[in-house]
């Protein structure tokens, strides 16, 4: 065996494990930006799913508020108009 030719195998092989081992310590740093973009988008994205929430609960509580005033009127209108529709009729009421 040629402890020369051995030696010179042996060198060729560390010198492309380290060429390899520096590509996959860079593919890492590449890969580790790209996991860190995407953790900051999803962060983002769920920051405005929260801030859409809020303000569609805002909006839809003020719909509640406006329809139960709403409501309210109508009742009072209804009521005025019976009292309205029984003086019309000579003061004869619903039973009373």
């Amino acid at each position: 065996m040629d402890i020369q030719k051995t030696m010179k195998f042996i060198l060729e092989q560390q010198a492309q494990t380290a060429v390899f081992q520096a590509q996959a310590v860079s593919f890492q740093a590449a890969t580790e930006k790209r996991f860190d973009a995407i953790s900051k988008l999803l962060q983002t994205g769920m920051r405005m799913l929260v801030d859409y929430q809020k303000e569609t609960n805002t909006r839809m509580n003020t719909l509640i508020d406006a329809q139960m005033r709403n409501e309210e009127s109508i009742r009072k209108t209804d009521d005025r108009f019976n009292r309205w529709l029984d003086a019309q009729r000579g003061g004869a009421t619903n039973g009373h």
